[in-house]
């Protein structure tokens, strides 16, 4: 920008003054954020995590059923893909994702029922 001025010769002193005063409380700004950084990680450690709105909540159980649902889906197909296996190969591999989706579900359904003791929770209180 004080190039372009220059060039132009439209910088005057007060401009350069005022450009240059702006660019060093900028980057005094910057080191103090980075300075103090460590401590707001620690002070946030210390407050745990944000509360969320109860919008959000229930936009995330949303999510959530949706997820458990179409996981679901995928279960009730890999367990027939299990039951029509040609070879104990394939079986086995089936299996396994059959054994894999029913986890994700299970962690699914836990994180919803979080979610929805957590919203009656609040809802109880307010």
């Amino acid at each position: 920008m004080m190039q372009r001025d220059q060039q132009q010769g439209t910088l005057t002193d007060a401009r350069a003054t005022h450009i240059c005063e702006t660019l060093l409380s900028q980057i005094t700004a910057l080191q103090r954020e980075l300075a103090t950084q460590p401590l707001r990680k620690q002070e946030q450690a210390k407050r745990g995590p944000r509360r969320q709105a109860i919008g959000e909540l229930y936009q995330d159980l949303a999510k959530h059923q949706d997820w458990e649902r179409r996981l679901a889906d995928k279960l009730r197909d890999a367990n027939a893909s299990v039951d029509m296996a040609s070879t104990p190969a394939v079986r086995q591999q089936y299996q396994k994702q059959v054994l894999a989706l029913e986890q994700r579900l299970a962690r699914c359904t836990k994180a919803r029922e979080r979610i929805e003791t957590t919203i009656s929770y609040r809802e109880k209180k307010s």
